[in-house]
């Protein structure tokens, strides 16, 4: 018989740093995707009675990643969660939030999915700019805009701020989502109010 001898460490390294690198992909934790809107956006239906021209929100750098950002309990420390990320970059997940909230409150359709209207149908253009979210430590969320609305094609601007908040309701990503989304729904309500009155009566900022 002949002897047995133990592998070369050469050649027993490289088989226990796959075996590390299996189990440690084995227990790493699943990437949880989220979005503001409560399923797939689908085409308005029936006529709208206005057409909003919703231009893509600005959001702040902090917060324009694919990761869901929060507020940590230290001031001026943002936590990002690498595990919880958006469906879609957030400015377009805030457009989308937005245009359903106007369109339930208003009829207000937003022109990239309407396929067509009549040429009476009033046309208006919204511009936003998302100046913050703090979603904790605390019990509420609050949300800052800066957003102007103006009837095509030459009516005066109607420019206004609006902070908005709502119970933030626990803790972690998903809580903090919930709350945006509830800001990003108000929000829009308030827009929804505003254009109101840019079909005859003189529009108005809400007041907080």
């Amino acid at each position: 018989m002949r002897p047995t001898y133990p592998a070369p460490l050469s050649r027993i390294a490289p088989l226990l740093l796959t075996a590390l690198l299996a189990a440690a992909c084995g227990t790493s934790p699943a990437v949880r995707y989220h979005t503001l809107s409560s399923g797939v956006q689908a085409q308005p239906a029936g006529a709208p009675a206005m057409l909003v021209e919703i231009l893509p929100v600005r959001v702040p750098p902090a917060l324009d990643r694919p990761q869901v950002a929060m507020t940590g309990a230290t001031p001026g420390r943002l936590d990002l969660r690498e595990t919880d990320r958006w469906a879609a970059p957030l400015s377009e997940e805030v457009r989308h939030a937005l245009a359903s909230a106007l369109w339930r409150e208003r009829r207000a359709a937003d022109v990239s999915r309407v396929a067509s209207a009549g040429g009476s149908v009033p046309r208006l253009r919204l511009s936003m700019a998302l100046e913050s979210f703090d979603a904790g430590p605390g019990p509420q969320a609050t949300l800052a805009a800066l957003w102007s609305l103006r009837r095509l094609p030459d009516g005066a601007p109607l420019t206004c701020r609006s902070l908005v908040r709502a119970d933030l309701g626990g803790a972690g990503a998903d809580a903090a989502v919930a709350a945006l989304a509830r800001t990003v729904d108000r929000l829009g309500q308030e827009i929804a109010a505003a254009l109101g009155g840019m079909d005859g009566d003189p529009a108005r900022c809400p007041v907080d």
